[in-house]
């Protein structure tokens, strides 16, 4: 039943000529490992702070759905209910409307004693 801190960073691609673009309705999806689960309330406070949109879970990932922003930093915990060593499935970022345009990170591992 321990918990980790999830933290995520989001940042606009930059525009030689204009300095920082914004990103129109960037997606996360925040890869865990087996036997970890977001904590909902979390979720649900950075949908009430107008932080996210909305969020998804499905399987071993939790979809965000971000305002558009320029940059933005979250953090979400994460508690973990099995002990072991586990591989996340991979984080990702990219606008709704540009999933060429994808920033993925390679699978975190994790010990949970």
């Amino acid at each position: 039943d321990g918990t980790a801190l999830a933290t995520i960073l989001v940042f606009a691609g930059k525009d030689k000529m204009a300095g920082k673009t914004k990103m129109l309705v960037p997606m996360v999806e925040l890869g865990l490992f087996a036997g970890a689960e977001p904590l909902e309330e979390d979720l649900d406070c950075l949908k009430k702070d107008r932080r996210i949109e909305r969020w998804e879970r499905s399987g071993n990932k939790v979809r965000l759905y971000l305002p558009s922003t320029n940059e933005m930093q979250l953090a979400l915990r994460v508690r973990a209910t099995a002990r072991g060593s586990f591989t996340a499935t991979p984080s990702r970022a990219w606008e709704y409307y540009r999933p060429d345009a994808m920033t993925t990170l390679p699978p975190a591992r994790f010990t949970v004693r």
